[in-house]
């Protein structure tokens, strides 16, 4: 019984800090996630810089698939991609 108690303890305390460490890691990801949407679908402006600090390729190498994107009419291009918010439907559905 006290095993069993000991084990429901340590799973307890597993759940809570996993969970607050799996949120604080998951907003760092979406604000990523976020920032590179806006550097690709501003890709014509923005600098290669920032280009390169967001989406973590070369500048050039994103330039070049934005225009095939572009090229085979994917749907990067339609809409702000970071516009919507998580739990909102989408606003600018693909056609």
């Amino acid at each position: 019984l006290m095993v069993i108690a000991v084990l429901l303890c340590a799973m307890s305390v597993q759940v809570v800090l996993g969970t607050s460490d799996g949120l604080a890691s998951a907003r760092i990801i979406h604000r990523d996630q976020v920032a590179t949407a806006h550097a690709t679908v501003n890709i014509d402006t923005a600098d290669n810089t920032a280009v390169d600090k967001e989406v973590y390729f070369p500048a050039y190498l994103i330039r070049q698939w934005a225009q095939i994107a572009r090229t085979h009419h994917l749907s990067l291009f339609e809409a702000n991609p970071a516009a919507n918010t998580p739990g909102e439907p989408d606003r600018h559905p693909t056609q």
